[in-house]
């Protein structure tokens, strides 16, 4: 109710819907009111689906790690990410994207239906994997899950194969 009167309960709820790039930063919340009311509007006629907003969470597109083949056998090459891993690049207030280095996040579908559906994983970066730079540029506001291991992470979370279901 007061992201249309304070600046940074407006701010809270553009990062938790992945708009953040839609405010500027002169703390003026009257300035943006024609962005903040549809929003607003939008999020009252979604109440009733009880979305709970976490504070420092983040709604992420998910994706596998692109295989890698070798090029004389064919075989597919071991990934970069190992099971329990994870790649998370996000964009924040002002446009700054930030990726999380060496730090436990907490990733579940959304709607979560039952705990099972939660994994607590690690998020590295190309700080302590510089293989990963390509991927870190390429990819915003995604979760980057491994290909190793014997299940998916993603098919561990609710049988979710990251096809927009």
């Amino acid at each position: 109710k007061k992201m249309t009167t304070d600046y940074d309960s407006a701010l809270q709820i553009l990062e938790w819907r992945n708009r953040a790039d839609l405010i500027c930063d002169d703390n003026n919340v009257e300035n943006h009111l024609h962005i903040l009311k549809p929003l607003q509007s939008q999020l009252i006629k979604e109440a009733p689906k009880l979305k709970l907003l976490m504070p420092e969470s983040r709604v992420l597109f998910g994706v596998a790690e692109p295989p890698k083949f070798d090029s004389v056998t064919g075989y597919r090459l071991p990934g970069i990410l190992q099971y329990g891993e994870c790649l998370m690049r996000m964009t924040l207030k002002g446009g700054q994207r930030l990726s999380l280095q060496n730090q436990k996040v907490v990733v579940s579908k959304n709607p979560c239906y039952i705990l099972g559906d939660v994994r607590v994983l690690t998020a590295v970066s190309s700080y302590e994997r510089p293989e990963l730079a390509a991927l870190e540029r390429d990819l915003v506001d995604c979760i980057v899950f491994p290909i190793e291991g014997e299940n998916s992470h993603s098919c561990e979370i609710a049988g979710s194969e990251l096809d927009g279901e």
